[in-house]
C-alpha cells in the first residue's frame, strides 16, 4: 500500500492523531489504577523523573518526524518502505527513533503519573514494536538491499552512537 498525503493532512495527522497516542492513551490509562508517589493530587519528587524521558521522546519523535517531512518533498508516504532510504537526522543515532522516541514518551509518563496501568501499555507497545521492526527490516533489505545493510551496519537499533566505517586509514 502507498498513499502519499499532502503536507497539510500530515501537519494535521501529526497535530490530531499524535497527541492523542502519546497523550491521552496514557493519560486515561492513569486514571485507571491507583497514582503511586502522588500526594494531595502533585506527582512526587520521583515522579517528576518521568519528564526526562517524556521531554527527549518528544524531542526525537519531533527530530525524526522532521527528517521524514524534509525527505519527502511531496508530502509525507504512506507506505511500509517509503521511496527513500532516511539515514541523515535522528535516524543517525538510532534505525527506529519513532518507536525510541514512542517508548521513552510511554515510559515518562509511567513514572510521572506513577501509574502500573501506563507501565502495562508501554509494554504492551514495546511487543508490537519489535514485531514490526523485525518486518520493516526485511522490508528494507527487500528495498534497499546492500544500501540497507551498509547503514545497519553503521547505525545502532536503539540508540547510540553511530558505529566508526573501517575506512580510515
Amino acid at each position: 500500500m502507498h498513499l502519499r498525503v499532502s503536507r497539510a493532512v500530515t501537519l494535521l495527522l501529526q497535530g490530531s492523531v499524535i497527541p492523542a497516542i502519546f497523550v491521552g492513551v496514557p493519560l486515561s490509562l492513569s486514571r485507571m489504577g491507583r497514582r503511586h508517589g502522588w500526594s494531595a493530587g502533585r506527582p512526587g519528587p520521583a515522579n517528576l523523573a518521568g519528564v526526562l524521558p517524556l521531554g527527549a521522546g518528544a524531542g526525537l519523535m519531533v527530530w525524526a518526524m522532521s527528517s521524514h517531512y524534509r525527505a519527502a518533498p511531496e508530502g509525507w508516504e504512506l507506505a511500509p518502505t517509503p521511496d527513500y532510504l532516511l539515514a541523515g537526522g535522528a535516524y543517525q543515532l538510532s534505525r527506529n527513533p519513532m518507536y525510541v522516541g514512542e517508548a521513552a514518551i510511554w515510559a515518562g509518563w509511567a513514572v510521572l503519573f506513577g501509574s502500573l496501568p501506563v507501565a502495562t501499555g508501554l509494554a504492551a507497545l514495546t511487543a508490537v514494536q519489535s514485531g514490526a521492526i523485525r518486518m520493516e527490516e526485511r522490508m528494507l533489505h527487500q528495498r534497499w538491499g546492500d544500501s540497507y545493510d551498509e547503514y545497519r551496519a553503521r547505525v545502532p537499533r536503539w540508540v547510540g552512537v553511530p558505529a566508526l566505517t573501517s575506512s580510515r586509514r
